[in-house]
């Protein structure tokens, strides 16, 4: 396969002021896609399984998150692709894998259900008899139509919602310092790794999947201002951000009250311990509630692209590219939706339901660290003039493959903590997709057009 296989559509390599994201609007929806599918969803299950040392578990998370993004974040430095993964997977590995990639991407919408049970989880836990469920529904429906709103506008309600969420954990951690119990660094302490060198591994694993969220960004690449400068930008400071972030958070949730009082809890038991009765209710409504808000918001903003771009071309239902008069995918935005809400009807507890995708997802990306190993062959030009020009390519080649042993190593890390029958479940539905897409292809494979739309952009 070579590059002149695809018909290409270049762009001069100079910034584009006129497209709605820039740095600082990709800053603020890739920490808006993790911050409430990790950190503020799962600090019950991660102080359950080790306890004390759940802070611990998130920094390893991130850190292991982190290897699984940094091909993505080395190749958006060199080239721009208008369908995120699928066009990735679609260019490395050709045109039968990218079919199977964008029926097992459906998959990987479960994702965002994590944060609407989260909802549910902080509302029951306020107002024990509140319609939890019901109430996360409405949410991701006020979701669904935000996001068939112009770019432009979806862009600035996440920013501002970035910045009021920025607000509430501030409150919290400031608040939070000053109270940590005496022995909080002592790992020899009391509940520290009180699940062991398991739970420890199991906690670490299982919030990856979380802590990574924020690569979906990489899709929204033809919508930057300057993406071969700003989305690396973007992916690296998040790193750092969460990298602080999550084990603070977590440290002050499960080192400052009693652990009867915390293990098990989200924070919003420590918070209304810790915080004056009028900075509990703003906390807790821009932090948590917040937080599950602008993780929805850039879910659905990234992960519609990949759909698109594979409905474009005829590997999914065309009909899913349906636009409205602000050029948004409702078709896309419906399928989200169904992705969100259905999950949550099913599996009642976030832990099993995170537990049923880490899996799939982990699978799934190793075909695109797979496909990652040939963009620089592929584009050669482009890679010269990227962003990382200066890397040796031995080195990239190096990188992915380091980070292709650590997927590997989720995926084998996934079949031991998990339970048989939740190993047979992802299984199943990852064989179901690929019947699924075999049976596509051999009656609308004539229509599938292998023809591909990238645009190399700084």
């Amino acid at each position: 396969m070579s590059e002149k296989n695809y018909t290409i559509h270049p762009i001069k390599p100079d910034p584009h002021p006129n497209r709605p994201l820039g740095l600082g609007a990709l800053i603020a929806i890739a920490i808006g896609n993790v911050f409430s599918a990790s950190v503020y969803s799962l600090q019950a299950p991660a102080s359950g399984l080790t306890g004390r040392s759940a802070w611990l578990a998130f920094g390893v998370a991130v850190i292991i998150g982190f290897l699984t993004v940094l091909p993505y974040l080395l190749i958006s430095g060199a080239v721009a692709f208008k369908g995120g993964d699928f066009t990735l997977v679609q260019l490395g590995l050709g045109k039968r894998f990218s079919g199977l990639f964008a029926w097992y991407f459906i998959l990987m919408c479960i994702g965002p259900a994590i944060s609407v049970s989260a909802i549910g989880g902080y509302f029951t836990t306020i107002w024990p008899n509140a319609p939890g469920t019901l109430i996360a529904i409405g949410v991701v429906v006020l979701i669904f139509f935000l996001n068939i709103m112009p770019v432009k506008a979806v862009s600035k309600v996440q920013s501002y919602m970035f910045y009021v969420l920025c607000a509430a954990t501030l409150v919290y951690i400031i608040y939070g310092i000053f109270h940590l119990n005496p022995d909080a660094f002592s790992f020899k302490s009391e509940n520290y790794f009180s699940g062991g060198m398991k739970g420890f591994i199991t906690a670490s694993t299982t919030f990856t999947a979380t802590t990574a969220f924020y690569v979906q960004t990489y899709a929204l690449a033809p919508m930057c201002k300057n993406p071969r400068s700003h989305m690396p930008k973007a992916m690296t400071i998040t790193a750092i951000v969460i990298l602080f972030l999550y084990p603070l958070m977590t440290l002050i949730n499960v080192n400052t009250l009693p652990w009867e009082a915390t293990v098990g809890k989200t924070m919003v038991g420590t918070a209304q311990a810790l915080l004056p009765k009028a900075l509990f209710i703003f906390f807790v409504i821009c932090g948590p509630f917040l937080s599950v808000t602008t993780t929805l918001n850039a879910g659905f903003m990234a992960l519609a692209r990949p759909f698109e771009a594979a409905a474009d071309i005829g590997w999914l239902p065309r009909i899913i590219t349906k636009k409205n008069k602000h050029g948004a995918p409702v078709g896309t935005m419906l399928v989200l939706l169904f992705m969100s809400v259905v999950p949550v009807l099913i599996f009642k507890n976030i832990l099993t339901l995170a537990n049923a995708t880490i899996l799939i997802q982990n699978i799934i990306k190793i075909v695109c660290l797979i496909a990652a190993w040939r963009i620089p062959s592929l584009f050669p030009e482009l890679w010269k003039t990227g962003l990382f020009r200066k890397m040796p390519i031995p080195v990239y080649y190096l990188i992915v493959a380091i980070c292709t042993a650590v997927q590997l190593y989720l995926v084998v890390t996934a079949c031991m903590s998990l339970a048989a029958w939740q190993i047979w479940v992802s299984v199943g539905l990852l064989v179901l997709m690929t019947v699924i897409a075999l049976i596509w292809f051999a009656k609308k494979g004539k229509d599938v057009n292998t023809e591909l739309d990238y645009e190399s952009m700084s």
